[in-house]
């Protein structure tokens, strides 16, 4: 708890990039926190319906169920449950675990090799994280494309998944994960886009990620912990793809925050968790035609 309260304290307002950047240097514990602080919703389209109830935009084609309480889901491998601790905020806090396949280190066949070269190397000359339980790391930025990022990591069941919508605000990049031995463990892919309005003030924000875990990952626990201000508020949904996946999304809902909306959705491929995060700011009239349909993009490409 001490060091995740001391990492929500250094990126707490963050936003954009140096978000995204401050993530790639948690602990391996943490490495799959996402603190939202600037991230919460007000009041989100679902929240007045009642349990039963679908998305208005999923409801011709695709089944939407509510989900009350802790649930697991088989099909799609996902389970969420609001967890007993609070932050140093006081907040409520949940949990959301993924069960995955994990791959050898050789199927990754790109670029990314040569990073796991570098960290066998380092384990070579007696060069180990700071402390035992910070995992090795290395950040490379600035890709041209998505197609880039996939033919870097090079791993045959990630797909390109990035929405064409607003303008690219952080480019594609992709953190890398070793153990003390130099062996990769996980590689992440991430960026974001920004959708501006006829309203200077107001935008939307997508944060896309994909993420696949090896057979060298040495942790149990595999997921995120996430702070959300009432956890009566936080609603749960299960979507299935047009494929029969099953999706997880997540709701947040924070009354004391206005202006802003912010839904997650969460897929599982195999070796792959692929999520986006919605967020809408607004200071008139919020706009939740706008995210359900960007969701919904996403959603049906799986």
């Amino acid at each position: 708890m001490k060091k995740q309260n001391e990492f929500e304290k250094k990126t707490t307002g963050l936003e954009g990039k140096d978000l995204l950047a401050a993530m790639n240097y948690l602990d391996e514990e943490l490495i799959e926190l996402q603190p939202q602080k600037a991230k919460r919703a007000q009041k989100l389209f679902w929240r007045e319906r009642p349990a039963g109830t679908v998305l208005k935009w999923a409801a011709a084609a695709f089944a939407l169920c509510f989900i009350g309480g802790s649930v697991a889901f088989a099909a799609s491998r996902l389970s969420v449950s609001i967890l007993d601790e609070k932050d140093s905020n006081g907040d409520n806090r949940y949990k959301l675990e993924f069960v995955v396949d994990q791959v050898p280190e050789e199927e990754l066949t790109g670029e990314v090799q040569q990073v796991k070269a570098q960290f066998m190397e380092e384990a070579a000359n007696g060069i180990f994280p700071a402390k035992d339980d910070i995992p090795r790391g290395f950040v490379k930025e600035n890709f041209a494309s998505e197609q880039d990022v996939i033919d870097y990591i090079g791993y045959a069941g990630l797909r390109k998944t990035m929405l064409d919508a607003g303008e690219l605000w952080v480019k594609p990049l992709v953190a890398v994960y070793g153990d003390r031995d130099g062996n990769l463990t996980n590689v992440a892919c991430r960026f974001a886009r920004k959708i501006n309005t006829e309203n200077e003030i107001e935008h939307f924000e997508v944060y896309q990620e994909a993420e696949i875990h090896t057979t060298k990952y040495p942790y149990d626990f595999m997921g995120r912990i996430d702070s959300v201000h009432n956890s009566e508020a936080f609603q749960k949904y299960e979507y299935v793809t047009k494929s029969g996946n099953n999706a997880l999304i997540l709701v947040l809902n924070n009354a004391d925050q206005i202006g802003q909306t912010l839904v997650t959705g969460y897929v599982i491929e195999g070796a792959v968790v692929y999520s986006i995060t919605i967020s809408h700011n607004f200071w008139t009239e919020k706009d939740t035609t706008t995210v359900e349909t960007l969701l919904k993009q996403w959603l049906e490409q799986f």
